[in-house]
């Protein structure tokens, strides 16, 4: 009987070790398809599909997410748990992260753009400004590009922005992309933020202790003038 206890334990043991090794091994992908923005028709039309999941070694598929434009009461459900969910951080770490942890723990994630294929055309009243901002925004996004592209491919990497010219305030942008992070650079973000907030509570702690000795000390000061004063 305990040789067969053991065994169990030793099975799930091993279970366990499997999962969190292929956990460590596996990366999560955001794959953008379709998505479009555009106001040329004097209205603003948004379509998009957006697939979330995981995949061993980068490759083997084990776990997918899809939510698109057409099916917008589902995405809302997502919207509100992911809310819930920012809720429920705030709490566990009281405080928001500050703008330069959150640039920190995006260096630390280091996502790489797999594949891109980006549209832009952008169109103003002032053929000037136009200009200026399609040469603005091709120099912002070939500097982005640059930074998250590690292996740069001809036929997965490539953006066009084109100025319309009709003197209006236009815009379209047609995106189709494939946004990879290791599991285990999500972890070690995780590591680190459970980290500063343990050393965060353990000196709220101590502050509180050595608020606590203060006040004591100030009673027993008082008590002894108390006695003092008595005695004269």
């Amino acid at each position: 009987m305990p040789m067969t206890i053991l065994l169990i334990l030793l099975g799930i043991l091993i279970f366990f070790m499997t999962v969190f090794a292929l956990f460590i091994l596996s990366s999560f992908k955001i794959k953008i398809k379709e998505l479009s923005i555009s106001n040329l028709a004097k209205k603003w039309e948004v379509q998009y599909k957006i697939e979330f999941g995981l995949y061993l070694f980068s490759k083997i598929k084990y776990f997918k997410l899809t939510i698109s434009s057409t099916e917008e009461e589902r995405w809302l459900q997502w919207v509100k748990k992911i809310q819930k969910g920012e809720k429920a951080l705030e709490n566990m770490l009281h405080r928001k992260p500050s703008k330069k942890e959150i640039w920190q723990y995006l260096r630390i994630a280091n996502p790489e753009l797999e594949e891109v294929d980006l549209k832009m055309k952008v169109d103003t009243e002032d053929v000037l400004l136009t200009t200026g901002i399609v040469t603005l925004l091709s120099s912002t996004i070939g500097i982005l590009f640059n930074k998250l592209i590690k292996k740069y491919q001809k036929e997965k990497h490539f953006y066009e922005i084109l100025p319309i010219y009709q003197n209006k305030n236009l815009i379209k942008i047609d995106l189709n992309c494939i946004i990879c992070i290791k599991m285990v650079h999500i972890i070690h973000i995780i590591y680190i933020v459970l980290k500063k907030e343990r050393g965060e509570e353990n000196g709220r702690t101590s502050n509180r202790r050595n608020d606590d000795n203060s006040n004591e000390q100030h009673k027993g000061h008082d008590r002894r003038q108390y006695h003092y004063r008595r005695a004269n």
